[in-house]
């Protein structure tokens, strides 16, 4: 654990959901196909999920939960227009739009 990013994204209690819980809810679209899967989730896919952990632990409050939950329980049952830059528009973390896969 010589990330440092680990020990801030485990500085926080985990809960019902979370910011990368619902940007990456279809993980496994992002997953399937790759040639090396196991290295594309350690190089690319883990590091953003922790930067989401940090970016939610610095920033978190009441509202903020209450936004996160509202966010997962629309996405949960209404799966259409779905948008990764709107649930972190939602949250103020512009960081998606420069991420390539």
């Amino acid at each position: 654990m010589s990330d440092p990013r680990w020990q801030a994204a485990l500085s926080v209690a985990p809960g019902i959901t979370d910011l990368a819980t619902l940007i990456f809810r279809e993980e496994e679209q992002l997953l399937s196909g790759r040639e090396d899967v196991d290295a594309f989730y350690r190089q690319w896919l883990l590091p953003k999920k922790l930067d989401l952990s940090i970016h939610y632990a610095r920033n978190r409050s009441l509202s903020t939960d209450a936004r996160l939950l509202a966010l997962t329980l629309r996405h949960v049952f209404r799966r259409v227009n779905f948008s990764r830059d709107y649930i972190a528009q939602q949250f103020s973390y512009g960081g998606i739009s420069t991420w390539t896969q």
